[in-house]
């Protein structure tokens, strides 16, 4: 289950427990303090407050992913790269991804051959 389908999940939950705060509500005629509704009451808050905190996280992440330059889409469309942050890709930060991508394989290389030859883990 991925992020949004979690918060989509939080979300249907949180109305079924606002629902349920709603019916009891009117059951407890008035008696605002009734356990059951205080409880649901913390609960909805506490709902909304990790709904919140996710979307930011989630949000958060995808700004990474941009920062990182990944290409959703490499046929040129116009959200195949920093699809939410929308700042402007040019050549030097295409060269400067190019650059790390060779150096990440040489790093990848090395590693596995430290890792196989048993060489230290410096």
């Amino acid at each position: 289950m991925d992020d949004k389908e979690l918060i989509a999940q939080l979300r249907e939950e949180n109305e079924k427990l606002k629902a349920e705060a709603d019916m009891w509500h009117e059951v407890a005629a008035g008696l605002i303090d009734h356990p059951t509704i205080m409880d649901l009451r913390r609960k909805l808050k506490d709902r909304a407050r990790t709904i919140q905190s996710m979307e930011q996280t989630l949000k958060e992440k995808t700004h990474m992913i941009d920062k990182l330059h990944y290409v959703w889409c490499s046929g040129g469309c116009k959200g195949g790269v920093h699809r939410y942050c929308k700042e402007p890709l040019t050549e030097e930060i295409v060269k400067l991804a190019e650059s790390n991508a060779i150096r990440l394989r040489a790093w990848y290389s090395g590693r596995q051959y430290r890792d196989k030859n048993g060489l230290e883990n410096t």
